[in-house]
């Protein structure tokens, strides 16, 4: 069994890396709601016209996602 060395961190670089990680996520997040549009709206709009049943799925992440729109559903 391999041993694992005990990893120094300097906790002032720690904070930058996770500012910088923090402030790439805001650029893509404010670039998707930028990119929203008529498509999004008319996606809404049927999705909320229908009277029956939507199936929804995904592995991992969009799974999440399904099982949190299906449980709205009920």
């Amino acid at each position: 069994m391999q041993k694992i060395k005990n990893i120094k961190s300097d906790s002032n670089s720690d904070i930058a890396h996770g500012k910088e990680v923090l402030a790439q996520e805001i650029k893509g997040l404010q670039a998707l709601a930028d990119s929203l549009g008529d498509e999004f709206v008319r996606a809404v709009e049927l999705l909320a016209g229908i009277k029956g049943r939507v199936i929804v799925t995904g592995m991992g992440k969009s799974g999440h996602v399904a099982r949190k729109i299906a449980a709205r559903g009920r």
